[in-house]
């Protein structure tokens, strides 16, 4: 965590999580944000947790022999009409060589990106066939290029940089708030008036960070309470100025051991993924497979970084909570991420480690993207479930391409 650090009352969040927000050109001075406000940030939680329930979808069952969709199949037809169709819904999905059905559509995925990351994004070409978006950031070098071409007479993604190399700031040259609200509710606005407007709804949103963090031990607390037996942990670390900085959440339910243990199969995904947004970090979960093959939670952690010391913190968890022993008769899959690996080899000593398939699939597709047939000797060989057809099947990938047989 950084030094610079804000004060709460409890636990404190990093000043890039909260930074005051640097006062615009023409703003009309500063606005208090203790003005009443007419809805209830209780009230507004629950209905973003109703709409989540009720829009989850959950994934589709692998079953066996039949090749499942990659993310990073280009050439799935049918994933491609999918994200499609998203766009409509601007989503912020965007890839190279998407296609889209018009210029329009192109600039609302763009907005959809732009108001999704946080990222400034900026016009820097147009023209009837052609269309170019960047990022505005101090030295970012994201930036996406579409135009109709001879090849394809549709809008298409030429060229695509997916990587912000700026901190996110919140302003959006794309999306005119004047304009929007005229053409909505017919109603006229100043520009100053919109910049006040968005640095009070900013200043909300930053300082929810604080009110957050500070009622992160009373969260724990309260699951102490009303869910018995259950673990939660707040782990911090005070900085320099004496305050209580987050450094590390880990939780899980008695509930949820119990049902492992019960009815799902000893079989325990590891993984983790990046926690977007002004708080940066990392989450660290551990699922399994019920009954029905879908999905069921089973513990999770937030931490700064994924490393060999985090996993080995959440590994040692897992291993308590769930009584895994030295692993003998449990199975553990994940990515090939080393601090991961030398984890479950230390602390699960004679656990079965199984990389993901998937993960196997994507690295091979970054060496060998052109390669269109190399997926369905990939899945035979996750498919075999004895030695005899794991060296046939391993056999025919190396007839058929012995590059990609070194790799797997």
């Amino acid at each position: 965590m950084d030094s610079n650090e804000l004060e709460t009352n409890a636990i404190v969040v990093h000043d890039e999580a909260t930074g005051s927000v640097p006062s615009e050109e023409g703003a009309e001075g500063p606005i208090q944000d203790d003005e009443p406000d007419d809805e209830d940030p209780r009230e507004r939680d629950t209905f973003d947790i109703e709409k989540a329930v009720v829009e989850f979808i959950d994934e589709p069952s692998i079953v066996h022999d039949e090749y499942p969709d990659s993310s990073s199949d280009e050439d799935d037809e049918a994933r491609r009409v999918r994200k499609r169709n998203n766009i409509r819904k601007v989503d912020g999905t965007l890839y190279y060589h998407q296609i889209f059905f018009n210029a329009i559509a192109f600039k609302e995925a763009v907005l959809g990106h732009a108001l999704k990351t946080g990222c400034n994004i900026a016009q820097y070409m147009y023209d009837k066939t052609k269309i170019g978006f960047r990022c505005a950031g101090d030295g970012c070098i994201w930036r996406i290029y579409c135009a109709i071409t001879k090849k394809c007479r549709r809008w298409r993604v030429n060229k695509y940089i997916d990587k912000h190399t700026c901190n996110p700031n919140g302003d959006c040259e794309m999306l005119k708030i004047e304009q929007t609200i005229k053409a909505k509710w017919k109603i006229t606005v100043s520009r100053p008036q919109c910049q006040a407007a968005r640095n009070k709804a900013l200043r909300w949103i930053e300082k929810e960070y604080d009110e957050q963090f500070a009622m992160l031990q009373d969260y724990a607390s309260e699951i102490r309470e009303s869910n018995q037996d259950s673990t939660v942990e707040v782990d911090t670390v005070t900085n320099d100025a004496g305050e209580e900085v987050f450094n590390s959440f880990y939780v899980y339910f008695d509930v949820f051991k119990r049902t492992w243990k019960d009815s799902c199969r000893q079989l325990i995904g590891l993984d983790g993924t990046f926690i977007k947004g002004k708080v940066k970090g990392q989450l660290l979960v551990a699922l399994g497979r019920d009954s029905d093959n879908a999905i069921y939670p089973i513990a999770w952690g937030c931490v700064q970084v994924e490393n060999i010391v985090n996993w080995l913190w959440l590994v040692r968890k897992i291993k308590a909570y769930l009584g895994l022993m030295d692993g003998d008769g449990y199975i553990i899959v994940s990515n090939r991420q080393k601090g991961l690996i030398r984890a479950v080899e230390l602390e699960l000593p004679k656990v079965e480690h199984r990389m993901c398939v998937r993960h196997i699939y994507g690295n091979l597709k970054r060496n060998h993207g052109k390669d269109k047939e190399m997926k369905k000797y990939v899945w035979d060989i996750a498919w075999s479930y004895n030695e005899k057809d794991f060296e046939a099947n391993m056999i025919k990938l190396k007839n058929y391409s012995e590059i990609v047989w070194r790799d797997v």
